[in-house]
């Protein structure tokens, strides 16, 4: 046959989109497992260790910021509007694996059993149940928190929002890093640390 005339081979699929796939149900479950299995080895990673504490102060510093501004009030009171407002049902199904390991990291197990057929599975009436919120989620300013706040504010909080994201993203390539090394296949998590050798774990 004429190579030139074969019919074109899709490359495989990459094992991580393993991680950005599936039902919600599906990554809570995966979540679960990487938390389970592998956070000793995840939490002894010196550059892992340092970027948590790099990114704490920037997420305490956010929070606090969105709460004096009565920021989970507010979305939570437009996504009970008709159409689920901009935390919609969609973006809670967008939020991925790794996103939900890394609140589980750090003592969050974002509840999902919020919201409505409309609006956002992590929202509840206080506001959104993630300490890492999704990039999404930090990144945008509706017209409603514009008028709300005002310029002033609404620049604050994209600042605020912006050193977080920053942080929060090279921690997600970290993460990512370790998991391969641990687990290449990306297949089913492997046994608990405990039951394996030092070797490769560190």
């Amino acid at each position: 046959m004429n190579p030139n005339t074969s019919p074109a081979h899709s490359p495989p699929p990459s094992p991580l989109n393993r991680y950005y796939e599936g039902s919600i149900a599906e990554k809570h479950a995966l979540a679960g497992e990487l938390d389970h299995t592998w956070s000793k080895v995840i939490h002894r990673d010196p550059q892992i260790r340092e970027a948590m504490a790099e990114l704490q102060p920037a997420m305490d510093q956010l929070a606090e910021m969105m709460a004096a501004m009565g920021l989970g009030l507010l979305c939570s009171g437009c996504a009970a509007d008709e159409g689920g407002g901009c935390c919609s049902a969609f973006m809670g199904g967008n939020t991925d694996v790794i996103q939900l390991l890394m609140n589980r990291l750090l003592g969050c197990a974002p509840d999902h059993r919020g919201g409505s057929e409309e609006s956002c599975c992590y929202l509840g009436s206080r506001g959104c149940s993630f300490l890492l919120k999704p990039i999404f989620c930090l990144n945008y300013s509706c017209s409603r928190i514009t008028q709300a706040l005002g310029k002033e504010k609404v620049e604050s909080l994209d600042r605020a929002a912006g050193l977080l994201l920053q942080r929060q993203l090279g921690l997600e390539a970290l993460l990512l890093k370790v998991i391969d090394r641990a687990c290449p296949e990306h297949d089913l998590p492997s046994p608990a640390p405990e039951q394996q050798t030092g070797e490769g774990q560190a």
